[in-house]
């Protein structure tokens, strides 16, 4: 088996993970539901909106991009953290969940990629960024607590 150990973070980092989660769903909430906006300029590698231009200052709606890093970031977080009682098994049940992920979400796509079309697919594209990673700890979870019964 890979040793993946030294990726892990101490569980402390667990509650920040929860934490940015949460701020990730907020920027979500702002972005889709209210007309609040945070503009301001940002670097662009590409812009590609009204017009396209390379390697240039624009000025955007940062609430989209914010929710994005948030959500990404706090997932990420959530993944890498070592359990409280991190052991061999709990590496053999992320890896069982990470192959889990991997399937489902790659089913999810091939039918979206057969089923959705125009600017529909746009949002199953966006939606691709965090299924991966919230399979995973859905499958994760379920992996632990599904190991734990057994154990009892």
């Amino acid at each position: 088996m890979i040793k993946i150990k030294c990726w892990l973070i101490n569980n402390r980092w667990r509650k920040w993970g929860y934490f940015t989660l949460f701020i990730g769903l907020v920027f979500s909430y702002i972005n889709s539901f209210t007309h609040v906006r945070i503009e301001s300029p940002v670097i662009a590698i590409y812009s590609g909106f009204m017009e396209q231009s390379l390697f240039t200052v624009t000025q955007t709606n940062l609430t989209d991009e914010l929710a994005m890093f948030f959500l990404l970031l706090g997932l990420l977080i959530l993944i890498i953290t070592k359990e409280k009682n991190e052991t061999e098994l709990t590496m053999e049940l992320r890896y069982k969940a990470l192959i889990i992920s991997f399937v489902i979400n790659s089913i999810l796509l091939i039918l979206s990629v057969l089923l959705v079309y125009g600017t529909g697919f746009i949002g199953v594209m966006i939606a691709s960024f965090f299924s991966q990673a919230l399979i995973y700890l859905i499958s994760f979870t379920i992996l632990k607590i599904r190991n734990k019964e057994k154990h009892i």
